[in-house]
């Protein structure tokens, strides 16, 4: 018997060797093919269901959710502007250098405001937008447009310099420059420029904005190194009475979201250990039950954590934190286990104790690996994470509890459990026969209650449903809202075969957008092709502008230049007939 007992043990110990190696060596392929580096990742953009998409469409996906995730603004606020833009320049000093900010901005930067006008002026001829070549193109059209033109020239203001007069005499260059600036205008935040700085005057206050763009270790969730965090410590030492400060961006709701979650588990986790241990210390009265239940944790997470890694080669960071669930079955099996180590006495051995909770461990792990299991198939690449984390946890603790748990002696002496009954139990009771009639209500009403609120039956998975705003945070995306005016609903994502395919879609698109939103307050939009158009838009631009030739003596002539001037003009229409713009070649950066 002893014989078979043993061998019995060796026999289980391979198969718990066995599965611990298998983990450990995937996990160290991983490591070394890997470069030695293990990626926690924190990306808070990561955790959320990806939408099946062509390879160039998930990559066009990709950068926009990482532009538009990592963008944080913080408005200054102060009745007056120096004020407002004095604690502005401070925390952009000690924010600009810091490696959590991809980019970071409070200075209206007009250096490349040269490079963009004198592009403007070479391409006159081909960058008109629709409205104007449908003028052009009309009866009489070139004549009003010429016309306006002589109007802007003689009037009071210009956005660009009338020095340029003489080879654009029908200022196509300040026109084309005048629908530029419209179209950021009515697509962009309401602040404006003032002293340098984007400012916007609300309720007898100044707002100044700071724009940043936060680094993958700046919008690390659950992290020390959030730039959320370094940007409140920052600003919450300039804040005054008069001074206030304004956030908005997703970061900031994230990172509140990913704190509050991590706190929260960390207190739970941290008296629910404490607990535990006290239970364990007043029932056992022995370190070993205590010892070996911390060990089977650390061995269950470790081996959790290597599975991971070899199945997805990185592992979320909100996988490890919502991966402490794990911690309950591990204390289960264990419990369990030595319950019977302690208080049996039938049972003299570690292969007797196995033996009497094999089925019982067998088909509670079965279940629970089987719920698990099927999140493998959800969309979310964070739940398929904590199902892979959790079964190998959980296989890990049942093993553990199965192949090395018997090797441990079984007390001689002292196999009591004494308990406290707060209760005298009546003569009538009878335990099978009350459990019985216990499990057998509790099903009964849980069928009852899911006939009778069925209508409420339904599974959500609405990811904006996981985070409630309120608080500050609420009221700061309010007031954010009205001094930017800023809140675009959506994104499309155009594609082609080409660039020139791409941009030809892309106007065909804002052609229909515009006629949708005609009329109706916040209805802009921003596009690639309204600042560089389709080669196609381009030649129909020139033929337009081509109207406006035979016009030039004249222009010419009002303007106070010599009318044979008009030759030249046509000259330059001509030499730059085959000059187009073309993305990636001679657009400004």
């Amino acid at each position: 018997m002893k014989r078979l007992t043993s061998l019995q043990n060796k026999t289980y110990l391979k198969f718990w060797i066995l599965f611990h190696a298998l983990a450990a060596i995937a996990f160290g392929a991983v490591f070394f093919t890997g470069g030695r580096h293990l990626n926690i990742d924190a990306d808070l953009f990561n955790m959320l269901p990806k939408p099946v998409l062509s390879e160039a469409l998930s990559a066009a996906d990709a950068k926009l959710t990482e532009v538009t995730g990592q963008n944080v603004f913080i408005l200054v606020s102060n009745p007056d502007f120096d004020q407002a833009k004095l604690a502005a320049e401070k925390v952009f000093s000690e924010l600009k250098d810091s490696p959590r900010f991809k980019s970071i901005a409070l200075y209206q930067d007009t250096s490349s405001f040269g490079s963009v006008t004198d592009f403007i002026h070479k391409y006159r001829w081909n960058l008109l937008d629709d409205d104007t070549i449908e003028q052009l193109n009309s009866d009489g059209g070139a004549q009003i447009f010429a016309e306006n033109a002589l109007a802007s020239a003689y009037g009071t203001f210009t956005i660009t310099s009338l020095d340029s007069l003489e080879s654009d005499p029908f200022m196509l260059g300040e026109h084309n420059l005048h629908n530029y600036l419209t179209t950021l205008q009515e697509s962009g935040t309401k602040m404006s420029p003032k002293d340098g700085v984007l400012a916007s005057f609300e309720n007898e206050r100044w707002y100044i904005m700071i724009r940043g763009v936060l680094s993958k270790e700046g919008a690390a969730l659950a992290s020390k190194t959030n730039a959320v965090a370094q940007i409140h410590k920052v600003c919450d030492a300039l804040e005054t009475e008069d001074t206030k400060f304004v956030y908005s961006g997703t970061p900031f709701h994230s990172y509140k979201s990913s704190s509050n979650a991590s706190r929260e588990i960390a207190i739970i986790s941290t008296i629910s250990m404490l607990a535990v241990l006290f239970i364990l210390l007043l029932i056992f009265k022995r370190y070993q039950p205590i010892l070996y239940s911390i060990l089977l944790i650390f061995l269950s997470t470790a081996t959790a954590i290597c599975a991971t890694f070899a199945v997805f080669g990185k592992m979320h960071i909100l996988t490890l934190v919502f991966g402490t669930s794990l911690i309950g079955s591990c204390i289960d099996y264990s419990l369990h286990y030595f319950i019977t180590w302690k208080a049996n006495t039938d049972l003299n051995s570690g292969a007797e104790i196995r033996n009497h909770l094999f089925k019982g461990l067998t088909l509670s792990v079965i279940s629970t690996v089987l719920c698990y299991f099927i999140l493998v198939f959800a969309p979310f690449n964070l739940l398929k994470q904590m199902a892979v984390f959790s079964m190998s946890g959980i296989m890990s603790s049942f093993l553990t509890v199965l192949c090395i748990y018997p090797y441990i002696p079984v007390p001689k002496t002292d196999r009591k459990i004494k308990l406290v009954r707060f209760i005298k139990t009546p003569e009538w009771y009878n335990k099978k026969i009350v459990g019985r009639c216990v499990v057998t209500g509790m099903f009964i009403v849980s069928i009852a209650a899911l006939i009778i609120f069925r209508s409420n039956l339904k599974i959500e998975n609405k990811v904006n449903r996981l985070y409630k705003l309120e608080g500050r945070e609420l009221e700061n995306e309010k007031e954010a809202a009205k001094i930017l005016q800023y809140s675009p609903s959506g994104w499309f994502i155009v594609s082609g075969e080409t660039a020139e395919d791409t941009l030809q879609n892309e106007e065909k698109l804002s052609l229909r957008l515009k006629s949708i939103n005609a009329g109706k307050a916040k209805g802009g939009f921003v596009c690639a092709s309204a600042f560089v158009p389709s080669v196609k838009k381009q030649k129909a631009s020139r033929d337009a502008a081509a109207k406006l030739l035979p016009l030039a003596k004249n222009q010419y002539k009002a303007l106070g230049y010599e009318p044979e001037l008009s030759v030249k003009l046509q000259e330059d229409f001509n030499s730059s007939e085959e000059d187009f713009v073309i993305l990636g070649k001679n657009v400004p950066a």
